[in-house]
């Protein structure tokens, strides 16, 4: 995922917006420039191509005369210039910022459409106390000035609809840039699950190759939903997730209602991904993206907890046993053991069975591609793993299951690992705890 930073004032904001004439003491440096005998319309047309984080690394790092010859260049390029107003003034960057407002955005992108190509990552947060109530009529007048193309009655409505309730506003300046990568969309628990379904609902009609908005996200690589979310359906077959530039889609602290467990889950659909990020394990047990999945690292809180609250148990008797047999492509996996051999509740999980039991478990859950295996261990007081007593985990250990393992079981893993996971994220450590010896 990109990373965000806030540019220092190495430069003068003001010379963006007027036209300042090369200082004196650049002229030495120019006359080194034309003696490389560059031609200097092949020298702006590659300046031109280059990724925008690669110029401004460019601007904040070089020192001396030559960077005044480079502010000069700057200032006859329009390319230069959008670079300058997207990284470096704190009034355009939101870049490495979450925005509570997405009235307030849209109303920028309005006022400066330039961005609206320049803008790649896109961060907001869905705190409906934080946000300032619009009415309709503000709403619609926004929508107007906006000048959409095609516009009609049902764009309005949705637009409407959105902003004045605060349950899915968020996505809507989205379809403003063209050019976006990354969405991040943080949501509150209070009123997550009609901002879940509002979002894929938006984000869907944005992303149809076949809806009326001219510029789908053909460029959205990354999709993060984060915190709170619930999930009662599998509403994740939907054109956002079948993008062929998807990457990767990270959902943390998905809550499933204890039905969708008992579903059939086939209809899932993940075309075109090839890498997909800390998604619920459940939901893409049975998905169809088995044929280009390459690399899956699933976690979430433990233990499992339906809406209401109630704890489930994912356990060998389990009406949908996990299993990612289908993933012919799947080289690199990490779970947490939960997912892996269910929850110790009236029943027994598969860390309770014969170790030689849970080892049939594992080969039965796994695709022969797979490669590289990581346990993702829950690291807080409440985990899965200090519910068990220090004998029970000495015996049925991760490591004395993977000592009892055979070549044939698994016949092209590779290396076993553990990782120690928390609420802020993973550890960036991993410990080897198995490895093939040939």
């Amino acid at each position: 995922m990109e990373a965000a930073h806030d540019c220092e004032a190495h430069f003068d904001a003001s010379l963006v917006h007027e036209s300042t004439p090369v200082p004196a003491d650049s002229a030495t440096s120019a006359m080194t420039t034309n003696s490389l005998n560059i031609p200097p319309r092949m020298l702006c047309t590659g300046i031109m191509d280059m990724p925008n984080e690669i110029l401004r690394e460019i601007f904040i790092s070089i020192d001396g005369e030559f960077s005044k010859t480079l502010w000069s260049l700057s200032l006859t390029c329009k390319h230069f210039r959008d670079i300058v107003e997207e990284h470096c003034e704190p009034e355009y960057n939101v870049r490495g910022k979450w925005i509570e407002d997405p009235y307030a955005l849209m109303e920028r992108l309005r006022d400066q459409p330039r961005l609206t190509r320049l803008i790649r990552v896109l961060r907001m947060d869905c705190d409906s106390a934080k946000h300032t109530k619009h009415t309709e009529e503000e709403v619609q007048r926004l929508v107007r000035s906006l000048e959409l193309e095609p516009f009609n009655a049902a764009v309005l409505q949705c637009w409407g609809d959105a902003l004045t309730k605060d349950d899915g506003g968020t996505v809507w300046p989205a379809i403003l840039l063209p050019q976006v990568e990354t969405i991040e969309l943080s949501m509150l628990e209070d009123n997550s699950e009609t901002q879940w379904h509002t979002f894929i609902y938006l984000l869907n009609k944005v992303s149809d190759q076949d809806s009326f908005f001219s510029q789908p996200l053909d460029k959205l690589r990354n999709l993060a939903l984060l915190r709170h979310l619930s999930h009662s359906e599998p509403e994740l077959d939907a054109p956002v997730l079948q993008l062929p530039s998807l990457k990767t889609v990270r959902l943390h602290n998905v809550r499933f209602e204890q039905h969708v467990f008992n579903q059939d889950l086939d209809a899932l659909r993940f075309e075109g991904l090839s890498f997909v990020n800390e998604l619920h394990f459940q939901a893409l047990s049975q998905a169809s993206q088995a044929r280009s999945l390459e690399d899956l690292q699933l976690y979430s809180n433990e233990p499992y907890r339906s809406f209401d609250g109630v704890p489930i148990d994912i356990s060998v008797h389990c009406h949908c046993p996990p299993s990612l047999k289908n993933f012919q492509k799947l080289k690199s996996l990490a779970l947490t053991n939960m997912s892996l051999v269910g929850l110790s509740g009236q029943r027994p999980g598969h860390w309770h069975q014969p170790v030689e039991d849970t080892l049939k478990h594992l080969a039965g859950m796994f695709p022969p591609s797979l490669e590289v295996f990581t346990h993702l261990l829950g690291d807080w007081p409440s985990c899965f793993a200090d519910a068990q007593s220090k004998e029970h985990q000495r015996v049925y250990s991760s490591e004395n299951i993977w000592k009892a393992s055979t070549k044939d079981m698994f016949p092209s893993l590779k290396i076993v690992m553990t990782q120690k996971y928390g609420l802020d994220g993973l550890a960036k450590e991993r410990e080897v705890i198995w490895q093939r010896e040939d």
